[in-house]
């Protein structure tokens, strides 16, 4: 299993989201409708679609980009969720202050 880290230094906000969902795209190929079918599920909790994203390899900032694009009310409130790891407060576009 190969395992690489790509830097979006530089980037606006908008252009790094759009850049780390299509990275996740042509990294998963045909597996992204899973991924897909998952974050479009209300039902299903953003925790259970981030470990998901885990297991097919994905992590950090493109799982972020993904949860905005997909659930950004929910992202945000996640976010600010102070019983998880510390409270974020975000923007309404679901971006750090």
């Amino acid at each position: 299993m190969t395992h690489y880290t790509v830097s979006y230094a530089g980037l606006t906000n908008k252009a790094r989201d759009d850049k780390a969902i299509q990275d996740t795209k042509d990294y998963l190929g045909d597996r992204f409708s899973i991924i897909e079918e998952a974050l479009q599920d209300s039902e299903r909790s953003l925790a259970s679609c981030e470990t998901l994203m885990g297991f097919a390899g994905v992590s950090g900032t493109p799982v972020h980009a993904l949860l905005r694009r997909y659930r950004l009310a929910e992202f945000r409130a996640w976010m600010a969720d102070d019983t998880l790891e510390g409270s974020i407060q975000t923007d309404e576009e679901g971006f750090p202050l």
